[in-house]
């Protein structure tokens, strides 16, 4: 993060993000605040890497793909770029993938599709945040917008979503549960919803 000096006193002590004075031109923009003289003033700055999630499209399949190959280098790539195009393919049952997007980047990924053995358990998979921008809850709030588009499925709503994984306690926070370990290190986990 810059470093902000107060054009009006030259005061480093200033704090950001601070919501404008009431009736200012940028109302509820956020901005920083001169500690010693109280200046104002906003921070366009401030919006400019603001992270959001929203579906993926297929603009995004390189970069998604590229994440993947980041972070699981061993996993086949052409059998990754499959999965990824199947979300805008004439099957029955598609993937709903998300993307954590940065600025203009791609950071992060995961998607779910109901299961063809029973269509109201969901799996879960390729929750995948670049390296560069992990230990930032860029994971979490994939898996909390997933949960969330997952409880809006309807006929038949979703009772029970399942995920392999090599970092089950990451998971347990979000209230999955083990059920085995299978091929080593991976745990499969469930999340049962109400």
């Amino acid at each position: 993060m810059r470093k902000l000096i107060c054009p009006k006193c030259g005061s480093k002590k200033v704090i950001r993000p601070v919501l404008s004075p009431a009736g200012a031109a940028f109302a509820d923009d956020p901005g920083w605040k001169c500690r010693d003289c109280g200046f104002w003033a906003p921070d366009f700055n401030i919006h400019k890497d603001k992270m959001k999630i929203r579906k993926a499209t297929k603009k995004d399949l390189k970069e998604m793909l590229e994440i993947i190959k980041v972070n699981s280098p061993k996993y086949p790539i052409l059998q990754a770029k499959k999965e990824l195009n199947e979300m805008f393919s004439k099957s029955l049952l598609k993937p709903t993938y998300l993307v954590a997007e940065k600025g203009k980047e791609i950071v992060g990924l995961g998607g779910f599709i109901q299961s063809w053995a029973d269509n109201i358990v969901i799996n879960m998979f390729w929750i995948n945040v670049h390296p560069e921008c992990s230990q930032k809850n860029i994971g979490t709030k994939i898996i909390n917008e997933l949960i969330k588009e997952i409880k809006k499925l309807k006929d038949p709503k979703a009772k029970l979503i399942i995920i392999s994984t090599k970092i089950p306690l990451f998971y347990k926070k979000f209230g999955f549960k083990k059920i085995t370990k299978y091929d080593r290190e991976y745990m499969l986990m469930e999340k049962k919803l109400k």
